[in-house]
């Protein structure tokens, strides 16, 4: 529902006000806190809010605002872990590519730079892995087989069209894509042959 709410106000106005842009702003960080996956996508809806006329003015609002409701949590994240979001990513990186044991049980955290400069060739290779993991279980990602035909085709209908909805389609697609792609080099899981996309938001 928090993405929901919140790619709808970022995808389907250019002329809200200062406080609608500063509620999109909050949105941003309390999906954030509610998981922090989300931090890949701020650079896309940054673009996003930035795009147009007045496009500075909408990404100072949705940024302070963001930045003022995250304050207390990425605090708080950096006193417990020494950055603004819990190392799930260090983890999940080093997973298959430094260690084939699960990175959170050992005794230290792998680094991001570690794992990109000491272990390359077995990142490209479980990046190519997982990618073609990801691709062919896309039609049961979220156990939504049987929906995925018909969001296809209400995609093609409208891209054609100005309209808000293609704005937002668009919007949504993107941040498909990215999480993807920057999944393939983090994880993939699947609970059996109808429940796959566990961590797709």
């Amino acid at each position: 529902a928090l993405m929901l709410a919140l790619t709808i106000l970022i995808a389907t106005s250019r002329d809200r006000g200062a406080l609608g842009w500063a509620a999109a702003g909050g949105l941003a960080a309390i999906a954030w806190m509610q998981r922090s996956n989300l931090i890949l996508w701020l650079p896309l809806f940054a673009f996003w809010v930035a795009r147009g006329k007045d496009g500075t003015r909408r990404l100072a609002w949705f940024s302070v605002a963001g930045i003022l409701c995250a304050a207390p949590a990425a605090l708080y994240n950096l006193g417990w872990y020494g950055s603004v979001s819990p190392p799930t990513a260090s983890w999940n990186l080093a997973h298959h590519t430094v260690v084939d044991t699960p990175p959170w049980l050992h005794y230290r955290v792998f680094e991001p730079w570690e794992t990109l400069t000491g272990h390359a060739p077995a990142l490209v290779r479980k990046f190519t892995r997982y990618l073609w993991l990801q691709l062919t279980g896309l039609p049961g990602w979220w156990q939504m087989t049987l929906i995925f035909p018909a969001a296809a085709a209400g995609a093609w209908l409208i891209r054609s069209k100005k309209t808000a909805a293609r704005d937002w389609v668009l919007l949504m697609g993107l941040m498909l894509g990215l999480q993807l792609l920057a999944f393939s080099f983090l994880r993939f899981e699947t609970l059996g042959p109808w429940v796959g996309g566990r961590y797709y938001l």
